[in-house]
């Protein structure tokens, strides 16, 4: 066996190098998958200004926000919906901690009351607490259903109810 310690360990060094070299490769260069095109009449906005500062202090969870667990049939995947309403918007973030492999894309998708379409927000990055996306919407069209999907399939589901 001594006779043959020369030749193995480097072997094994070269290959867990290689692997690791593989893996870090393929990380860098995956392409997201392209979401189609959803049309909608109603107006779902990314926040700006004063709404982008409330969302970020709804992701710190910091301010007086309320909570909407998120409804899946996983095991695995969990979320939340953190919202605020002040002057006639409703500013809202989704956290999830859902499985990520390479290459898998979640995307929030959102739907007012007055509407039938779904409309696509844009893909969860990822943070310290799982993955996170926002946005805004104006008071008059909740409830607005949410869901976070992987492709067509819905991983989450939850409602902002209305406002009271």
């Amino acid at each position: 066996m001594k006779k043959y310690m020369p030749i193995i360990l480097p072997i094994l060094a070269l290959a867990l190098v290689a692997y690791f070299g593989i893996r870090w490769y393929r990380s860098r260069t995956t392409t997201e998958i392209e979401t189609p095109e959803v049309t909608t009449s109603t107006t779902i906005n990314s926040p700006t200004g004063n709404d982008q500062t409330l969302l970020e202090n709804l992701q710190r969870g910091l301010g007086n926000f309320q909570t909407v667990n998120l409804d899946t049939d996983s095991d695995n995947a969990m979320g939340e919906i953190r919202y605020q309403t002040t002057d006639g918007r409703a500013v809202f973030s989704v956290n999830a901690n859902l499985p990520t492999d390479i290459g898998e894309v979640y995307h929030l998708w959102v739907k007012s009351g007055d509407s039938n379409e779904f409309t696509d927000l844009g893909k969860l990055e990822d943070s310290k607490g799982g993955l996170l996306a926002g946005g805004s919407v104006d008071i008059s069209k909740l409830p607005v259903t949410v869901e976070i999907r992987r492709g067509s399939q819905v991983v989450l589901t939850g409602t902002i109810p209305a406002a009271n």
